[in-house]
């Protein structure tokens, strides 16, 4: 199971999002709930991406912007463009 504050999804909801993946929106936190469970922390992207092409693995990404949230032909208006002064991003994981 992954799971965030509010919403959690299981391998066969990520599974079957299939090439497009499965945003879990506004988060910066999430978990992966097994024998143990792992903690993902990010910074300054504000969203996951997750996909999965088998049952026994599942790719959990930081993601700053899904690119099908928009239209096609609008795909430049959602990438976040740096100004002169660094941005921090960051991913934490422990495992509980």
């Amino acid at each position: 199971v992954i799971k965030s504050d509010n919403v959690s999804y299981s391998i066969e909801e990520v599974m079957a999002a299939g090439d497009k993946a499965l945003e879990v929106e506004n988060t910066t936190t999430l978990f992966l709930v097994d024998e143990k469970e792992l903690i993902l922390k990010s910074k300054g992207f504000g969203s996951y991406m997750l996909w999965s092409p088998v049952p026994t693995m599942v790719c959990i990404e930081p993601i700053s912007f899904y690119p099908y949230a928009v239209d096609q032909s609008q795909l430049s208006d959602g990438f976040r463009y740096l100004n002169k002064e660094a941005e921090v991003f960051e991913i934490q994981i422990s495992v509980h």
